[in-house]
């Protein structure tokens, strides 16, 4: 019997690749039907059942090469939400919302020099003392959202940058030549959509907070009672 599944996976992404996978198989068995189509098909589908017992109920029309729709969208939504909960979902969010950020702080410690320069060239003095203050707010701002931990102070701080950078270096309305004005607002729009992407990882890192319960509370229900 043929695997469905040949790569080892699991949870949400074992669900999403069994529906894409499903669908393939299902639009060529209605187009060139055979024994091992039938095969595979059975077999995938005996093994979602099995995961999913409600699944026995639903409209199942796979060897005719006609896919459950409704059963598909379940399965789809199911798999995706299942993996954005996972915490490696939400760690590489983070990552990836701060990439900015924290590739330019490296960048500018590293190469301190050219980081200076860049300070200077858009007339912020001392160049170096500037430098360093976006280096820490740069790499400090990121850390403290990757790691979860007062993310709503590293989202401030980053995003309170992002804004005094369209104020300071990308003025488009202060550019006359193009494409120089072009590029400026461009930028300027980009910043303000990182804006509100720092806006949402606050807000849901401060809606976790509210929904986890205090440490001194559970201090408290264990107390005994003084008689």
């Amino acid at each position: 019997m043929l695997d469905p599944d040949p790569r080892p996976s699991s949870g949400g992404w074992r669900l999403v690749w069994d529906v894409i996978l499903e669908g393939i198989c299902a639009y060529h068995h209605a187009h060139y039907p055979s024994a091992m189509t039938t095969a595979f098909l059975e077999n995938l589908q005996d093994r979602r059942l099995r995961s999913n017992p409600d699944a026995a109920n639903a409209d199942t029309q796979l060897l005719s090469g006609r896919p459950r729709p409704r059963y598909w969208r379940h399965d789809l939504q199911h798999g995706i939400t299942k993996l954005l909960r996972t915490p490696m979902m939400a760690w590489l969010a983070r990552v990836l919302l701060t990439l900015p950020f924290w590739s330019s702080g490296l960048s500018k410690l590293f190469l301190f020099d050219d980081g200076v320069a860049e300070m200077a060239r858009v007339g912020l003095e001392p160049a170096a003392g500037f430098n360093i203050a976006t280096i820490f707010v740069q790499l400090a701002g990121s850390g403290l959202i990757i790691v979860n931990r007062a993310t709503w102070l590293g989202a401030g701080a980053l995003g309170v940058f992002t804004g005094l950078t369209i104020l300071l270096v990308h003025r488009f309305w202060a550019i006359s030549e193009e494409p120089f004005r072009t590029i400026a607002l461009h930028v300027s729009s980009e910043h303000v959509g990182m804006i509100g992407g720092l806006l949402a990882v606050a807000i849901l890192s401060a809606r976790r907070d509210a929904a986890e319960p205090a440490p001194h509370a559970h201090a408290v229900q264990r107390r005994p009672a003084h008689r």
